[in-house]
C-alpha cells in the first residue's frame, strides 16, 4: 500500500471527523481518538523512523520491525 496515499486517506478521515464536530451547535466533550486512526499515525511514525535510520546507514531496531509488522496486520484487516 502506498504510504503517501495512506497518509492522505487518514488526513481526509480526520478532516471528515472535524467537519462533523463543527456541525454540532453544542460541541460534545473530547473523547478518544479512534484506535484505527491512532494505529495509522503510529504506523507513519514507525515508517519514518525506519526510513531515517535506513537513509543514515544506521542499524534498525528489531522492536521497530516487529511493531511495523504488527501495525501492518492491523491496518490490512
Amino acid at each position: 500500500m502506498n504510504l503517501v496515499y495512506l497518509k492522505k486517506w487518514t488526513e481526509s478521515i480526520l478532516n471528515y471527523f472535524n467537519m462533523l464536530i463543527d456541525n454540532y451547535t453544542e460541541r460534545p466533550p473530547l473523547g478518544l481518538m479512534p484506535k484505527y486512526i491512532w494505529d495509522l499515525k503510529r504506523f507513519y511514525q514507525v515508517c519514518e523512523a525506519i526510513s531515517n535510520y535506513y537513509n543514515a546507514g544506521k542499524k534498525i531496531l528489531i522492536s521497530w520491525i516487529e511493531e511495523y509488522n504488527e501495525l501492518i496486520e492491523k491496518i490490512n484487516k
